[in-house]
Parts: structure tokens; C-alpha cells; sequence
């Protein structure tokens, strides 16, 4: 984090860089100093800009840049390098060499907390210092004062009474240099006249040095035995020991900066010579492709993934060869043989959001050999350890290693979170766990599709991570809020809920080390991006063939008692997909359905076929995607409409209702023929919306309405049941309902405007005014709130109202788009009902309960209507939907 300190320090710093500039073009001969022979070694991070007008100009639009400008601290600190710029930007040439000359800033222990820090550039002119105090003197005012340095001729002082601080500057051989300490400032001194050592001096820097990129615009250098001790001040008291690990790690790491507009990319190399370092442990080991993210769950928050193609050489390094007699020992087993059964990937993975989940939604993946003998040999320690409980869960065993240091001892400490020793085998992969829920989480996961290789946040972060690698870290920043404090020190973790929005919009970072000769090929990788797909219920998706268009819908299966779902796609395939979510068949059709699907029990014998209708043909399906005999059904002339289907008395003798383009509406047996006796109803245009049938006083309303809104409502027989007495332009989104608020009429809906429309049994029109609403809204007319009564429920545009019978508005929302599919009610359980609206352009789908609360987090996907039910007979609720050409299917309850 950015300190207050640290910005003033820079700011400081820069207007003194931009006054030298006015003065570099005097008569002195230019010098060539070297900046990096004036760093002290005990450098912890370093980052080298060669030209900062590049960089800030690049930053100015920068949508990564744009984000952070809303942490204060970094905003005040662009504000004042844009000042700075404005002193010296009517002067070209000293503006230019301002901005061109290289910077290099260099941290040391403590610099976060106490701003210890040296900045140098080489500037390659000498300085009247006199002239350049006057002017310093102008432009910093009375609150500063300009000091000379006892015993150095060529620095000054700036101190501030007010702030309590002094900062160090100096002019040595053409390099200007800062300092934040009197004691750093002397060290820039004796390191560059030798008596102390000097950052060039460290063999391994200079090695990594020269494989720095010369065309790139910043690099970073970082010394990770110093950079621990930068870090400690931030770290919590109580994790000390991640201070010692990052000291450990290697010794240096240059990458070359690569800023995009989304994304920040960080490559280079890192050197470990020294034994003790973590990285050497990887040497001689050739690089592993990432396989296990078809194990890892979907909501994976931190990856930890080593690829390791011999472990045995892995772990001696690691260890003291008395280090497995002694594991031997306790487990009363070889453990050697398990180590040579041990494959190429070990991966540490998380979902944990809060502390107090960490290690109950943690696991260790490991892949194996040889899988047979390694189930034999956990099974061997299980039972030497004194456990013979084994659990099964979907076929997969379960059972536990009673040795809490198991998987450290093994494994290594980085891993010591797991240390209950649950496991399971899931193909070659061993996983171990805290818990019995924790693997069968796991295992759901897995069967169920929800991996990470398949979750769309992490497939849009991943294109820039390599496919090969030895060791990579991913960490999904704002998922980890609730477990800062387990890291970093109460004052940091405050500084990051301030900034927490800035914080959510970083998509994923990644490190990623692979093996090479002698160097570590390196890699630091941060995504930033505006969207984040939440996928967090869906059971498990199918991919089809094209984009889908129509469904989904829910059907019977008469054999399993479970639910199987009809969807029709963009080719004209129709496709059955059971409850687990296999395709069972697909069919070739003539044209996309115009129609709901229908289920019919054709034969009376309980077994279910599915009925719809295509602009010619209507089709009846059975189970095993064959058409019923005499199906489909040449239609007379194109259908207008979509089928519907009605059972007046509930004895399977079905009536199938269907508008064509003779501007008839034609009634048809469920053998496909004509009912005689009914008048062929004639309208004026074209009908396009589905007839509707109503039932109120024990009769029939079936009410049909063409393009211009001429409406006929008849009975069974197609005769005029009532006549309107006057003009009724309803509403295209619109349906029909029986009035069951009022004695205005018998049949309501809304008209173009907006309006109730009661219709009586006479023909009468009584309007109601809710309010002003578009043609194009969608009005429902049920009861919202539970309280046993009917609501009027209005979406409009981007709006949501729901009035109760009296004209109060209980409840309204508003969309970040425009609602254009017809929103619907469903049942979720016995006693909660639920409005779902799907936003298709949003990709999402809401779902408000009757107090007008979202239950379900904008983590639906969906882009067409959707349906809801009981796909398993289990008591349990799923909501199917589908996006593109895929298919979701979520548990709800």
C-alpha cells in the first residue's frame, strides 16, 4: 500500500528533480557516474523507469490507472506530478529532459512504515546549487527550510518544523540522489567511494541484470531476503513466518514491466545460487502441463500448483535423508514407497472466503503413479495409524490418515492447513481434506462439472498464463477480504475495506516459475476488468451444437419419475437432456417451434409424448425422440401462432387450437382432425399470440386477438360468447386473467397505455389507471406479497412496479437494462413464491421473493426465458436456463 509519507517523499523529490532541470544547461562538462554503483546492497525492491514521460502518458489512459486513481493517496500523488509537470512545461527543453532522464527507486527495511528510500537518476550535468536553493526557496515558501549538509559540499537538506521531517539530496558525478534518512543518505556515500559494499558487487544481481530487457519501459528487481524485512512492519505478528518464507524464496527476480489497457504483465527471470533458497529445490526438474484445473473446484479463490515430474528428487532436496526414517518410523511404513508412487502435480486449492472457512473449504490434490498402489499404501498408513473407518460417497471411498503432520512431513509446510487427513481418490488424483464435507463438496463439484477449468472468470484470466510451469500461485483478490487479517496487520487491512471496490475490479492475479538453465523463466500476471461472471449455483452446463432459441422447458419422464428438459436450437435440433444433464437424443426438425411444449398422454396409458407446433407441421413426439403415427401434421395453410392444448374435462380428450394464415383458428382432435361442430372463428388479421382459454362462473372464455387488436371472445363451440361494446387496443405483452379483485368485469388485462381494462360479461370496458406505461410493457396479475390477494405487476423499459389492489406501490426496481422477455412467477418450496425476470442483454437472471428482496445473487446466467422445478424428484428446486448455445442448470433449494 501507499503511504501519505511515501507520496510526499516523491512529491518532494520530483520538485526538486524538475528545479535541477532548469539549471542542467550551463557551462559544465557532463559526467558519467553510474547510479547503480551508489546502491547500497541491502536493496529489497528496486524498479528502474528510463523514461517516465513514456510511462505517464501511458498511465493518463490506463483503465487500470483509472481504477487505482480512486485510492486518495495514489489520486493526491497524480495530482501533484501534474503540478510538478506545470512548473517547468513553458521551458520545452528542460520539460523534455525532465520527463527523459531514467529514475530508479530502490526500498529498504522499514520503507513502507518510516519511508526509507533512495531515488536516483542520471541526469549527466552538474549543478549550481546556490541558484537552485534560491529557487527551491521561491517555490516551497516558509514552511521549508533549505539546509547545507555538514562534511557534504555537493547536497543540501530540505526540513519541514511543521511536519517533523528532513529529506537528503545530493549531485554526485551527474547522478542526482535522494535519501529519506541521514543514515541511508551517508550509505549512498561509502557504498560509491568503497567502504561499503555496493549492489553491483552481488554476483547474482549482475547475472540477472544482463538478461534484462533494453526495449521495455520499467523493470523490477527484487532481493527477496531484503524485501521480507520490508514487509514484516505490514504482516501480522501472529504469521511471522511468512516473512521467512518469502526470504527463503531465491535470491533475485528482475522482470520487465508490460502495461495494457486491462492487464498488467511482469517478465523476466529469477536466480537462486545459494542451497537454502526454495527455487534451487526446483532445479533439474522439467517443466509439467497444468492438468489438474478438471479437479480444482469452480470457486477456487488460491491455487497453489507445483509441477513436479520427480518428486523423490523433490523431496530429498527438501529434506535431511534421516527426514523419511523418521516419518517411516512414525508411521510404522516405508514411506518411500508412497514418494516414488507420487506424480508430477501437487496443488493446494481454496474456496475459503473468511478465516474461519479456511481450513474447511481447503484441499490438497495430488496426482499418483501408479493408482492401485497407492490406494494400498494410504490404506496401509490409514490402518497403521490406528483408524478402520471408511465412509462411502458416490462410489468414491473416504477414509482418514490419523496424523495431523501427514501431509506437512510429506508434502511440506506450505501445506500444513490440512492436517485432519481425510481423503478420497478422484482418478489418479489423491485429494485430501479436513473434513468428510469437504471431499463430498468436492466430489459434487467434480461430477457436477463446477471446475475451475470451466468457470468463464478464470478462462478469460488464464489466456496469459503459460501452459507448462513448475510452480504457479493464483489469487482471485476479491474473494479474500475476510482473510486479510490472517496476513497483514489491522491498519493494513483497514486500508484495503476502504478501497474494497478497487480491490473487486482486479479480476486475478497469478506468479508463475518454470525451470531453466541457469535462470527461472518468471512470470507476474494481474487482470483488471469491469465484469464478473458469478457462477456460483450451477450444477452442471451442456454445450449444444448452436445457439439456443427455444426453451427451456421441463417434461416428465414416466419411467425414472425425474424431469427432463426440451430445448430446440439454432439448426433446428430438438434435443432431450435428462436430470444429470446427457443429451438422450437430438432431432432434426423442418423449422423452430412456434409453440410451448405440451406434454400429452396420447395413448391413455400413462406414458407422455411432447406436443408443439413449427409454422407448418404439428408435431407429437414420445420419449425416445420418435414421431407418433400420423404426426407430424401438414397444417392447411402457415400457423400464425403457437398451439395450445385444452383438457376441458380432464379425461385426455385433448383439443388442439391453432391460428393460420386463412385468418382462421382451426380445432383439432389429438389425432390431427378437425372437431366438428366448431365455427372456425374468423378475424380481420393475422393472430400471432397463442389463444387463451379463461374459466369464471363454470364457463369457458376463449379469447383470441390478431395484430390489430380486434379481439373475439367464444365458447367451446367457436360461437361469440362476448360482444365488446367498445374499443380495446391491448397491450402486446400482455395477457388475460379472471378479475378476482373487483366486480368490474370479469376479465382484465391492460391496453396499450397502460391501463386496466376490465371486461364484463356484456362487453363492457372500465379502465384503471396504474400510472403511464409504454405499448411494450409486461403486466402480471398475481399475488406478490403473500397476503392472499392479487397484485397488478408492471415492468416497463428498465423498471419494475408492483401495485397492491388499492394502488400502493409495494414494491419497484430498477434494471441496469431493458426487460424484453415476460417475467413469471414459481414456486420455491411449499410457501415462498418468487418472481423471476430475466435481463437477457445482462446475461443474468433475478429472482425477488415477495418482500421485493433479490435471493439469489446476479449469478444466474441466463439470456432466454427460463423454467423451474424438480429435475430429481428429491425435494430439491432447479432453475434451468440457457445462454448461447449453452445450458445451465442451478440448485435453488
Amino acid at each position: 500500500m501507499l503511504r501519505n509519507k511515501f507520496l510526499f517523499i516523491v512529491i518532494i523529490v520530483l520538485l526538486v528533480f524538475a528545479a535541477v532541470i532548469w539549471y542542467l544547461y550551463n557551462n559544465f562538462g557532463k559526467v558519467d557516474g553510474n547510479p547503480w554503483d551508489m546502491i547500497p546492497d541491502n536493496a529489497g525492491l528496486i524498479i528502474e523507469i528510463d523514461k517516465p514521460s513514456d510511462i505517464y502518458n501511458k498511465l493518463e489512459n490506463n483503465p487500470i490507472w483509472q481504477r487505482l486513481l480512486e485510492v486518495q493517496d495514489i489520486e493526491n500523488f497524480n495530482g501533484e506530478i501534474s503540478w510538478i509537470d506545470s512548473l517547468i512545461s513553458n521551458k520545452t527543453d528542460y520539460s523534455k529532459l525532465f520527463w527523459n532522464s531514467p529514475l530508479i527507486f530502490t526500498f529498504y527495511s522499514d520503507s513502507i512504515t518510516n519511508a526509507e528510500i533512495l531515488i536516483l537518476s542520471k541526469i549527466e550535468s552538474h549543478v549550481d546549487l546556490s541558484k537552485l536553493k534560491s529557487l527551491l526557496s521561491i517555490e516551497l515558501g516558509r514552511e521549508y527550510a533549505i539546509l547545507d549538509i555538514v562534511g557534504v559540499s555537493d547536497g543540501f537538506k530540505i526540513v519541514s518544523v511543521s511536519k517533523n521531517t528532513t529529506r537528503y539530496f545530493t549531485f554526485v558525478d551527474g547522478v542526482f540522489a535522494y535519501s529519506s534518512s541521514a543514515d541511508l543518505f551517508k550509505k549512498l556515500y561509502d557504498t560509491y567511494s568503497g567502504k561499503l559494499p555496493k549492489l553491483t558487487d552481488d554476483r547474482a544481481f549482475v547475472k540477472l541484470k544482463q538478461s534484462a530487457g533494453a526495449k521495455v519501459q520499467a523493470r523490477v528487481y527484487i532481493q527477496y531476503s531484503e524485501l521480507s524485512d520490508i514487509l514484516e512492519p505490514i504482516l501480522n505478528a501472529d504469521n511471522q513466518d511468512a516473512a521467512k518464507l518469502i526470504s527463503s524464496f531465491a535470491n533475485w527476480s528482475e522482470m520487465d514491466i508490460l502495461l495494457k489497457d486491462n492487464e498488467l504483465i511482469l517478465s523476466g527471470f529469477s536466480i537462486a545460487e545459494t542451497e537454502d533458497k526454495y527455487l534451487r529445490k526446483l532445479e533439474g526438474q522439467q517443466s509439467v502441463k497444468l492438468k489438474a484445473l478438471n479437479i480444482i473446484p469452480y470457486n477456487a479463490n488460491t491455487v497453489v500448483w507445483l509441477g513436479i515430474p520427480d518428486f523423490s528428487k523433490y523431496f530429498y532436496k527438501n529434506n535431511l535423508e534421516s527426514t523419511s526414517e523418521t516419518i517411516s518410523s512414525n508411521l510404522n511404513f516405508d514411506i518411500n514407497k508412497l514418494i516414488n508412487q507420487i506424480g508430477d502435480e501437487i496443488v493446494f486449492a481454496s474456496s475459503a472466503n473468511s478465516l474461519l472457512s479456511f481450513t474447511t473449504n481447503s484441499w490438497l490434490i495430488v496426482k499418483m503413479l501408479d493408482n492401485k498402489s497407492a490406494i494400498e499404501n494410504l490404506k496401509r498408513i490409514v490402518l497403521n495409524t490406528g483408524n478402520t473407518k471408511t465412509t462411502r460417497h458416490n462410489n468414491y471411498e473416504i477414509n482418514k490418515i490419523n496424523k495431523t503432520s501427514f501431509i506437512p512431513d510429506v508434502f511440506g509446510d506450505a501445506f500444513s492447513v490440512i492436517e485432519n487427513n481425510y481423503y478420497t481418490f478422484i482418478g489418479d488424483y489423491a485429494v485430501f481434506a479436513n473434513s468428510e464435507s469437504a471431499l463430498k463438496s468436492l466430489i459434487s463439484y467434480f461430477e457436477t462439472g463446477k471446475t475451475l477449468d470451466l468457470n468463464d472468470n478464470f478462462k478469460t484470466f488464464s489466456d496469459n498464463i503459460s501452459s507448462q510451469s513448475n510452480l504457479l500461485v493464483y489469487i482471485e483478490p476479491g474473494e479474500l477480504r475476510g482473510r486479510l487479517a490472517e496476513y497483514f496487520n489491522n491498519n493494513v487491512v483497514k486500508e484495503i475495506a476502504i478501497n474494497e471496490k478497487v480491490i473487486n475490479s482486479f479480476q486475478g492475479l497469478a506468479f508463475e516459475f518454470s525451470t531453466g538453465d541457469p535462470l527461472l523463466f518468471t512470470n507476474f500476471y494481474i487482470k483488471y476488468s469491469k465484469e464478473h461472471h458469478e457462477e456460483d449455483l450451477a450444477l452442471w452446463k451442456v454445450q449444444l451444437d448452436d445457439d439456443i432459441v427455444w426453451g427451456p422447458y421441463l417434461v416428465s419422464d414416466h419411467q425414472t419419475n425425474n424431469q427432463n428438459i426440451i430445448v430446440f436450437d439454432k439448426r433446428r435440433s430438438m434435443y432431450l437432456i435428462n436430470s444429470s444433464g446427457q443429451i438422450l437424443w437430438k432431432k432434426k426438425l423442418d423449422n423452430i417451434p412456434i409453440s410451448n411444449i405440451f406434454q400429452i398422454d396420447y395413448y391413455k396409458n400413462g406414458k407422455i409424448q411432447y406436443l408443439f407446433n413449427t409454422p407448418d407441421y404439428i408435431y407429437l413426439i414420445d420419449k425416445l425422440g420418435r414421431n407418433v403415427t400420423g404426426f407430424p401434421k401438414k397444417l392447411h395453410s402457415k400457423a400464425t401462432n403457437g398451439v395450445v392444448v385444452f383438457d376441458y374435462l380432464n379425461n385426455r380428450d385433448y383439443r388442439l387450437l391453432i391460428a393460420q394464415s386463412d385468418k382462421r383458428v382451426y380445432n383439432y382432435s389429438i389425432k390431427g382432425k378437425e372437431i366438428k361442430g366448431w365455427k372456425l372463428p374468423h378475424t380481420q388479421n393475422l393472430v400471432i399470440e397463442p389463444v387463451t382459454r379463461l374459466v369464471a362462473n363454470k364457463k369457458d372464455y376463449i379469447i383470441i386477438s390478431d395484430i390489430d387488436n380486434e379481439i373475439k371472445i367464444v365458447n367451446r363451440k367457436g360461437n361469440n360468447r362476448i360482444n365488446l361494446s367498445g374499443i380495446l387496443k391491448k397491450a402486446k405483452n400482455s395477457d388475460y386473467y379472471v378479475n378476482q379483485t373487483n366486480s368490474k368485469g370479469i376479465i382484465l388485462t391492460t391496453d396499450e397505455m397502460g391501463r386496466l381494462v376490465y371486461i364484463s360479461s356484456k362487453g363492457k370496458l372500465d379502465h384503471t389507471d396504474f400510472g403511464k406505461f409504454s405499448p411494450d410493457h409486461f403486466f402480471i396479475y398475481k399475488d406478490f406479497n403473500g397476503d392472499n390477494s392479487k397484485d397488478f405487476i408492471f415492468i416497463d423499459g428498465n423498471d419494475l412496479k408492483v401495485f397492491d389492489r388499492f394502488k400502493n406501490e409495494l414494491f419497484s426496481y430498477h434494471f441496469e437494462s431493458e426487460i424484453t422477455i415476460k417475467p413469471s412467477f414459481f414456486n420455491l418450496g411449499k410457501r415462498q413464491r418468487v418472481l423471476g425476470v430475466v435481463a437477457d442483454k445482462e446475461r443474468t437472471i433475478y429472482l425477488f421473493d415477495n418482500k421485493g428482496n433479490i435471493i439469489i445473487s446476479k449469478g444466474l446466467v441466463g439470456e432466454t426465458p427460463f423454467t423451474v422445478g424438480n429435475l430429481e424428484n428429491d425435494n430439491k428446486i432447479n432453475l434451468v436456463s440457457a445462454a448461447g448455445s449453452i445450458l445451465y442448470n442451478y440448485r435453488l433449494k
